[in-house]
């Protein structure tokens, strides 16, 4: 079984670059090729660039589906332009693969090869080499994964970071350290995004909320105590333990 080098991509990337393609989008191809994902392929950045810039010059009108643009194109089932960013997401999500999947997704995406050149240097049948491909392709799909190739690495490292402070936020409200004013105020967090699972309420209470369709805190206050009572299995005792549960976080229910 044949090893994949990064000499091997980028000469498999050179090829893909000066064949050209039909491709068209708003994003430079430069810009496409940027320099962190190659060097986390192991390729040669500055030869590829060249590659990149001569073709350029020679046809400005063009533009091509490069790995990993027709990878992700495959995994969200559309063709589209993709930031060096997602590109980035895109290689970070290939870490999850094993040895096997990498291989033959690189072979496949990256070099061009069909599945039955793959089967014949992996010692496998072409059938099988679809068969991990599309599993490989559910595994790129799962929500997690998609995100990075969705939002780009960075960003989404950004909206990690976000929530991270949000759900920290969260529990100091829902510990009595803060009130639903000042986490509103620091954290940004409206009690749209708190939901009555947090809250110290009896499962009886809890179900007829959420059979009432009330699944936040921003919800539940936006009933008085008359509408509560309303609520099928909803009695003052149930009132009473929402009332209680609801002014540890510095919020209470409107009589009327």
């Amino acid at each position: 079984m044949q090893k994949i080098t990064a000499r091997d991509i980028t000469k498999a990337m050179t090829q893909v670059l000066c064949k050209g393609g039909t491709r068209m989008n708003e994003i430079n191809t430069v810009e496409i090729l940027d320099k962190a994902f190659l060097k986390a392929l192991g390729v040669d950045y500055e030869y590829i660039l060249e590659a990149v810039k001569e073709k350029k010059e020679k046809d400005k009108q063009k533009h091509f589906s490069l790995f990993p643009n027709n990878l992700m194109d495959e995994v969200f089932s559309e063709r589209q332009a993709y930031s060096s960013d997602q590109c980035m997401g895109c290689i970070f999500a290939l870490q999850a693969l094993d040895q096997r999947e990498k291989e033959i997704i690189l072979r496949y995406y990256c070099m061009g090869q069909t599945q039955k050149q793959i089967g014949e240097q992996m010692g496998i049948t072409s059938s099988r080499v679809s068969q991990i491909r599309l599993k490989t392709l559910k595994k790129l799909r799962h929500p997690y994964r998609a995100k990075f190739m969705r939002f780009g690495f960075e960003k989404y490292r950004e909206i990690e970071k976000q929530e991270a402070i949000i759900e920290f936020g969260v529990n100091l409200l829902l510990s009595g350290k803060i009130t639903a004013q000042e986490a509103k105020k620091v954290f940004g967090i409206d009690t749209e995004r708190i939901k009555i699972d947090d809250l110290d309420i009896s499962k009886r209470t809890y179900y007829a909320l959420r059979a009432e369709g009330i699944y936040t805190v921003g919800r539940l206050i936006s009933y008085n105590k008359k509408q509560l009572k309303e609520i099928s299995g909803i009695g003052e005792k149930n009132i009473e333990e929402i009332i209680s549960a609801i002014s540890r976080i510095g919020l209470e229910v409107k009589d009327e």
